[in-house]
């Protein structure tokens, strides 16, 4: 058994003090303060004076883990230690810590340390004395946990509120005020917790989420807060200063995408805003800058590639994502050489799409040709109008060797289109008009949602306006 310089001495002066004791009681002489009362909240010494106090509470519970030290009731104590959840206060406070009253209860600490910072501390209950056993949670702070059997525990970290922490699932269905108060509530506990002004925690939170403004933020960046303050709930540990924001060297040339408006690590698993693939803790995201054009919806938090390199190194499903997307907003997708040849080995690899019955009905040789001029000329764009992309997706469904996502995009893809053609809804022309506005209320109100109908839009992925005459099948243009 290996123990840590916190944990050792802990564990000695719980030892030599011969009757049940209250661990945080040494915290302040373990670590002691060294700065001035007058330090300010943000002063790097204090800040990192609460880490490491933090720090002796994680090896308390360790300890108690380990089976080194018991929680006992005091009034019955036969054991090494008993602890009373502490309200944090500020090193050198003049105010006494509050003395358990008549109707609290010893602490008894059950569960696990967290392995990492997506790891949950586990339940700290109390039990009355009477209860036969039985175990009731005291005001704390409740932070829900997924299991994979989709049942949820409780959290609960022994500080003075009683809230029930939205889950990473549930953070992701909250909209508009649900989501400021959310906010709001999670700002006060992670205050409480590590003893600092909530307006402190507040601008801790926008800088590390990325947000300039709560009071603009959209729902994507007060979901993102809500990630943040959850991750601070679970693992009081990690509410330490942002991380530098990286910099990127962008590609240049035809693949070179805007500087996105901010960048930050993932805080907790997710998924990209566009290509929906899994984000893991520490991987990097952003968010691109909201549109100029209003009828662009802005995207939410995405993963690296989409961010830099889905027009210089596009993936099969980036093009396709990018045909969905331009045809929601116009009535050309347009593609630059890259894309093109991703897209044009797609349908040529094999022999399945041209002979599928989609390809055999609008032919796509000519449409091939034109994919072949532009990567062999390098053009910035060239555009394929609506009847022939449809008429590429739907042959790519009979490609083998697509993987699973790919496969589930193209079907989207495909009955999306037919949607907006067949306006199975009935959506009023006279309400919604023929264009966006139309094609988006048919997205919202499909009878089959899809991954592209949970994610809205149409998004803006950067590309050179569509000319004001429709294209032809035989007609490009370069940018």
């Amino acid at each position: 058994m290996t123990l840590n310089a916190d944990e050792r001495e802990l564990l000695r002066r719980i030892s030599e003090a011969g009757s049940p004791v209250e661990p945080p009681d040494y915290f302040h002489s373990i670590h002691p303060p060294d700065f001035p009362r007058s330090a300010a909240d943000d002063d790097p010494r204090r800040e990192a004076w609460v880490e490491l106090q933090m720090g002796l509470y994680r090896a308390y519970i360790r300890l108690h883990e380990l089976g080194l030290v018991e929680v006992v009731d005091p009034a019955t104590a036969n054991g090494a230690t008993a602890w009373w959840p502490p309200r944090p206060a500020a090193p050198h406070s003049d105010r006494p810590r509050p003395a358990p009253s008549s109707g609290d209860c010893p602490v008894l600490l059950s569960g696990r340390q967290p392995a990492a910072s997506g790891d949950l501390l586990e339940a700290v209950s109390v039990r009355r004395p009477g209860d036969n056993g039985g175990t009731r949670a005291r005001a704390g702070v409740m932070v829900a946990g997924d299991t994979g059997a989709g049942r949820r525990e409780q959290q609960q970290m022994g500080f003075d509120w009683d809230i029930n922490f939205p889950t990473t699932a549930e953070i992701a269905a909250l909209h508009g005020e649900a989501l400021r108060s959310w906010v709001d509530t999670g700002t006060e506990a992670v205050a409480e917790i590590v003893g600092k002004p909530a307006e402190r925690v507040r601008s801790r939170l926008t800088r590390t989420a990325g947000v300039k403004n709560l009071g603009a933020a959209d729902d994507e960046d007060l979901r993102e807060c809500l990630r943040v303050l959850r991750t601070w709930l679970s693992d009081p540990a990690s509410y330490t200063p942002p991380a530098p924001k990286p910099k990127i060297q962008r590609p240049e040339s035809i693949g070179q995408l805007p500087v996105p408006r901010t960048l930050k690590q993932a805080h907790t698993e997710t998924t990209c805003g566009l290509c929906a693939d899994p984000v893991k803790p520490g991987d990097l995201v952003g968010r691109m800058r909201d549109p100029k054009d209003k009828q662009f919806v802005p995207m939410g938090w995405l993963c690296a590639h989409c961010l830099y390199e889905r027009r210089e190194k596009p993936r099969r499903r980036d093009v396709v994502l990018r045909i969905f997307h331009h045809l929601f907003a116009s009535s050309a997708a347009g593609l630059n050489a890259h894309e093109c040849a991703v897209l044009r080995t797609w349908l040529t690899e094999t022999e399945a799409p041209a002979a599928s019955t989609a390809w055999r009905n609008d032919p796509l040789d000519t449409t091939v040709v034109r994919l072949e001029t532009s990567v062999t000329e390098v053009k910035g764009t060239t555009w394929i109008a609506v009847p022939t992309a449809h008429t590429i997706i739907t042959a790519l469904l009979d490609a083998p060797g697509s993987s699973e996502a790919e496969t589930a995009l193209l079907r989207a893809v495909a009955q999306h289109l037919d949607e907006w053609q067949t306006n199975p809804q009935g959506i009023e022309a006279r309400r919604y008009g023929t264009g966006v506005r139309y094609r988006a209320e048919v997205l919202k109100t499909t009878s089959r949602p899809t991954v592209l109908s949970e994610r809205g839009g149409p998004f803006d992925l950067h590309h050179t306006p569509p000319p004001t005459a429709e294209p032809g099948d035989t007609a490009d243009s370069t940018a």
